[in-house]
């Protein structure tokens, strides 16, 4: 049995990932702001304030042996000075500062969610995302992540904190937000969608596929060696995923042709080019270097995730 903590525990993911590691036989200790769901498998949860570089975990490391980090800050939409330097405290000198406190307490492994963001917002066609791509953030968000594993790289040389690093693109599962629910609220509305065109390809990762891959790099000796890329094995286009969730829907995907640049002109002066250019242009990972140092495998697919997702409401 391992005990580990569990932070972000009212977050979307750490229900999912909670349970997975309970299954595993492991004790939870999970920390917020608020207490977690039930399903999260929690033997003990620790109420965290917003964390910082002067965030005191000491309460939540009490005998930890394994950190699973997926607090942050994720709105990135605003790139206000006040937005940059709140995304920097939380993302950066939180990440660090319980890096080192885990490890002062005798801590040996800790899991970092980063994001697929590192890379920037799309990949080339037909050249998905490698764990050794150049890392090229175009947000604030993004660049938070990128500092961040700096730094847990810096504690970890260090102090000897063994670290796993995991970079997920966007997250499927129950009760979906942000671009998955809004995807979804727009094909339940039956409007037609001026996305038939689009020729794109977007990874995507399903809670229970995640779970797995955490719930592997608790005790994996290689899962420390590079950054771990995650994603379903399907890589929809646009029009895919509008399909999957119509028929998940039990509706008709309403689509017709329109060019894709023309789309994203029409989008910017509205200030909506950057939600168009995420349904237009490709943005995927390639996950096969993590199956060849630790055996995962995502076991769901895109389609039988989004169907439980439109499910769940």
């Amino acid at each position: 049995m391992t005990r580990i903590l569990l932070t972000g525990a009212s977050g979307f993911a750490a229900p999912t990932i909670g349970a997975r590691l309970a299954a595993a036989g492991h004790a939870i200790t999970t920390a917020g702001r608020r207490a977690p769901p039930a399903e999260a498998g929690a033997a003990r949860h620790v109420v965290v304030a917003e964390q910082s570089a002067t965030t005191d975990w000491s309460p939540a490391l009490v005998d930890v042996d394994v950190v699973v980090h997926l607090a942050g800050h994720a709105h990135a939409e605003s790139r206000s000075a006040a937005a940059r330097r709140l995304i920097h405290s939380v993302n950066v000198e939180g990440t660090e500062a319980l890096a080192r406190q885990a490890a002062a307490r005798g801590a040996r492994r800790f899991i970092f969610m980063s994001s697929i963001k590192v890379y920037g917002e799309e990949s080339a066609p037909g050249r998905p995302h490698t764990a050794t791509a150049p890392l090229r953030p175009g947000d604030p968000y993004g660049a938070s992540k990128v500092e961040a594993e700096a730094c847990l790289r810096r504690v970890a040389a260090d102090t000897g904190l063994e670290l796993v690093v995991i970079r997920p693109p966007l997250l499927i599962g129950p009760r979906s937000k942000a671009n998955v629910a809004r995807l979804i609220q727009l094909v339940r509305s039956g409007l037609p969608l001026p996305f038939a065109s689009i020729r794109n390809r977007r990874s995507l990762l399903g809670l229970s596929n995640l779970a797995d891959l955490v719930a592997l790099c608790v005790e994996h000796p290689r899962a420390t060696e590079q950054p771990l890329l995650a994603a379903d094995a399907d890589a929809p286009s646009t029009p895919e995923l509008v399909g999957w969730v119509a028929e998940a829907l039990g509706r008709r995907a309403r689509l017709f042709p329109f060019p894709p640049a023309l789309l994203e002109w029409a989008a910017t002066p509205v200030g909506l080019r950057g939600q168009i250019t995420r349904l237009t242009r490709s943005q995927a990972l390639d996950y096969t270097t993590t199956t060849a140092l630790t055996g995962w495998l995502p076991r769901d697919s895109t389609r039988e995730t989004l169907a439980r997702a439109c499910a769940s409401g």
